[in-house]
């Protein structure tokens, strides 16, 4: 849900070229990016790359279990992915992060033998210490140069986004969706997410061979001081383009570094919830479209590119903040039902049993028993 809240504003409007504290005016625009901005942007990505890491683990475990060699069931598995991510980029969507997951996915076998503690060290080492760095030479850097009149907006590009989305053929849109694509995946910005989407994978993997997770109980006063200065950190800079001057620091540091703190923050809420039984209840509602995330997170561009793009409805560039949120909102719901209906006759999402069926190279089985084949 949270992912799909980020990406509806680049599904209807050009975010990669457009300042957003300028192009919506209205208060309740405003209201509305700030809160997506504040607690979702940046901070949702990185907790997706944790539970590519926890499952990761999770799967060579099981896999070694049953005496099944997990290299091969792994690459055929990132392999897939890495096709699914290419197909969605080039004729769907240009935000798709499997085909980047996948890439990540290949470099996280050379570290999969290491213990949890030290996963956990690296992946920390790995995203902190380049992004502090980074974040201290910006500031340095603004220090001299001055903030001027700062904005990332290229209205060049926006106009010409608005025109091909709205209005293009689907070759046109095509083209468009690869310049997209390569502006955030080309050379330069992969560096970049090295250091924070893979580190996530480290960190994720480890919790996952120290069971952290499932230890909750056990490391509540843990996580409990863990997440009060993970939270009071995460949101300080993650507000911090919103009470001293924007530059590009304040810009790098709120996604950079207070994003993942609000993850970690995020992680362990979750947790301790689940270790009161009426919160597992509450948060079970959710297991159902957990369990068909490849499938819905596939759907939500689908119809998403349907409705705003020009061989659908072609709504690209009509829609606010507000509106865009709220229809993230029903279609999420709507996928919520949809997951816990089709989880009725089905043991896992369509994609998923593909994806499967992939890795281990047969047919699994969807249906559930008892039910007609």
């Amino acid at each position: 849900m949270g992912i799909f809240l980020v990406n509806m504003i680049s599904f209807h409007s050009p975010i990669l070229y457009i300042d957003p504290h300028v192009t919506w005016t209205t208060t309740s625009d405003h209201v509305f990016y700030m809160l997506i901005d504040l607690f979702i942007q940046g901070s949702i990505y990185p907790l997706f790359s944790f539970l590519f890491g926890y499952g990761f683990i999770i799967l060579r475990e099981r896999t070694m279990a049953k005496g099944e060699s997990f290299p091969a069931i792994a690459i055929r598995r990132l392999l897939f992915l890495l096709l699914i991510g290419w197909a969605h980029a080039n004729y769907i969507w240009h935000g798709d992060i499997l085909f980047t997951y996948s890439l990540f996915g290949f470099l996280l076998l050379l570290f999969i033998r290491l213990s949890g503690k030290v996963l956990v060290l690296l992946g920390i080492i790995l995203y902190f210490v380049p992004n502090v760095v980074i974040t201290i030479l910006m500031i340095l850097a603004s220090s001299v140069t001055g903030n001027g009149d700062f904005t990332m907006a290229n209205e060049t590009s926006a106009n010409a986004s608005y025109n091909v989305y709205q209005m293009g053929t689907f070759e046109e849109i095509s083209e468009q969706r690869s310049l997209d694509w390569y502006l955030v995946n080309n050379p330069g910005n992969m560096f970049f997410m090295l250091f924070s989407i893979f580190p996530m994978f480290l960190i994720g993997g480890g919790a996952a061979k120290e069971d952290w997770l499932r230890r909750g109980i056990e490391l509540t006063r843990p996580f409990q001081v863990t997440l009060a200065i993970a939270l009071l950190i995460g949101i300080s800079i993650k507000s911090s383009p919103y009470w001293i001057p924007r530059n590009w620091a304040t810009e790098y540091a709120q996604d950079m570094l207070g994003g993942p703190l609000l993850s970690i923050s995020y992680i362990l809420i979750i947790v301790l919830i689940t270790n009161n039984h009426r919160g597992l209840e509450v948060l079970k509602v959710f297991g159902p479209v957990g369990k068909l995330s490849f499938t819905n997170y596939l759907v939500q561009s689908l119809v998403s590119t349907t409705i705003f793009y020009s061989y659908g409805l072609g709504l690209y560039g009509q829609v606010s903040v507000v509106e865009g949120t709220i229809l993230a909102l029903m279609i999420f719901l709507i996928q919520l039902i949809y997951s816990y209906i089709w989880l009725k006759y089905f043991r896992i999402g369509p994609f998923e049993w593909v994806w499967r069926s992939v890795s281990y190279w047969q047919w699994q089985k969807i249906r559930k028993e008892g039910d007609i084949k």
